[in-house]
């Protein structure tokens, strides 16, 4: 069955999950002009979802929430799962009142399990394609001085994860942070998108404070235009941040998950899945 609307909708979705066992809630908002907006999405209609998923009779809800709702890390001190979430964004605290929207409403009647991927890439992703689409031109912008250390993490390796949340006994209640294995540094990402892409781009490294006047700019003309930026200062704080790195030792231990996907496979095959979509 296929229907199409907004989630928060309680009375439109409830129809549609009659007889359904289990949710996947992965919808979000990930950019917008101040938290109201990112509010009344990723906490009240998760919240919303939640009710309608509990009204009937789900099984579990499996909730995609992010790394943004745990926090940054510090360089060589992945987050953990025991560790108490300190978001620095509008995104992260909403994503986090999303899950405790979701647990308040579903509380024992409905199994909640929490999945929090950090930055996604892989086919039809919009937000890292950006990047890929720079060092095209033969430009790599290298965010401050470059060191901060970032976990990512291929599409099919984040389905991997919600399928086990989804299946197994233990995950009942639980989050599980997620990523591909290691951290990474925006030179090496943007060195990987170069040698998938043949290229040799010249390597700009672009200080804070230009990022900050280019948010500006880009919030500015966004409202002239209507769209949303793909740069704003929301996003700068996350750029500025030293590390967002998780471990992933709960979610091997308990649900087996293994990455499947190292990073230089998954950037080529991103590559060519832009490539043949004719967006590079």
């Amino acid at each position: 069955r296929r229907a199409v609307g907004f989630f928060g909708d309680e009375e439109a979705v409830l129809p549609h999950l009659e007889g359904v066992e289990l949710v996947f809630h992965l919808a979000g908002k990930l950019r917008g002009k101040d938290y109201s907006e990112y509010y009344a999405v990723n906490a009240e209609a998760t919240g919303s979802l939640a009710l309608a998923a509990r009204k009937a009779g789900v099984r579990r809800f499996v909730y995609c929430s992010s790394l943004a709702a745990a926090g940054p890390s510090l360089p060589g001190h992945p987050r953990r799962e025991s560790d108490p979430p300190e978001p620095v964004t509008d995104y992260g605290r909403s994503k986090l009142e999303g899950e405790r929207r979701a647990a308040a409403v579903l509380s024992n009647a409905v199994e909640l399990s929490i999945v929090r991927p950090p930055a996604v890439y892989g086919p039809r992703d919009r937000d890292i394609f950006s990047y890929f689409r720079l060092v095209r031109y033969g430009i790599a912008p290298v965010p401050g001085d470059g060191t901060q250390e970032l976990d990512l993490i291929h599409v099919r390796d984040l389905v991997q994860a919600l399928l086990l949340a989804a299946d197994q006994e233990a995950a009942a209640g639980q989050t599980y942070f997620v990523n591909d294995g290691r951290p990474h540094t925006w030179p090496e990402l943007l060195g990987r998108i170069a040698a998938a892409l043949k290229t040799r781009p010249v390597t700009i490294r672009v200080p804070f404070w230009a990022m900050g006047a280019a948010a500006r700019l880009m919030e500015r003309l966004a409202g002239w235009s209507g769209r949303e930026p793909i740069l704003h200062r929301q996003k700068l704080i996350e750029i500025q941040q030293p590390a967002w790195t998780c471990s992933t030792e709960k979610i091997q231990r308990e649900l087996g998950f293994r990455p499947t996907v190292p990073i230089e496979a998954g950037i080529e095959e991103t590559v060519r899945w832009y490539r043949n979509a004719g967006w590079l």
